[in-house]
């Protein structure tokens, strides 16, 4: 029996929170995790999705798992990254990717302080801030149907 199922049959049931670092993020979207002191249970998890704040873990990371027993067939499930929080400090991405789409059926609004871009379903976008500027190494073009400028 390894430690994670003597963590879950001390405490009576199916699952366990346990620390666990991850070893690798798995193509299909799922991460694999290492529990244990000396790492040796490795667990392959699905990752705990919120609307408020999405889960950004990177191979090396703590990470709280919600651990089944291996003999159900359940997944583990990543809770959380473990760690300290600085409100001042930048989040950083983990890994650059060449395209992003980010998607919403109604509308999409980026907003800092009294800056926003706002992208409606119905084509309108709207830029708004105390100053914007355009900068183009080549032609910067304005078309549209009809163009009103002041």
């Amino acid at each position: 029996m390894g430690p994670t199922e003597q963590i879950i049959q001390a405490l009576g049931g199916t699952t366990a929170l346990v620390r666990a670092r991850v070893s690798s993020l798995e193509p299909e979207g799922r991460v694999r995790v290492a529990c244990g002191t000396d790492g040796a249970v490795e667990l392959l998890c699905d990752v705990l999705a919120t609307s408020a704040t999405p889960v950004a873990i990177a191979p090396g990371d703590e990470v709280l798992v919600a651990a089944a027993d291996r003999a159900s067939g359940a997944l583990g499930i990543v809770l959380g990254r473990i760690g300290a929080t600085n409100a001042q400090s930048e989040p950083s991405a983990t890994a650059r990717e060449r395209r992003v789409v980010i998607e919403a059926d109604e509308e999409l609004i980026l907003r800092v302080g009294d800056s926003s871009i706002r992208i409606a379903r119905d084509g309108k976008v709207v830029i708004r801030g105390e100053h914007v500027l355009t900068r183009a190494k080549g032609t910067n073009r304005i078309k549209g149907g009809s163009v009103a400028i002041n």
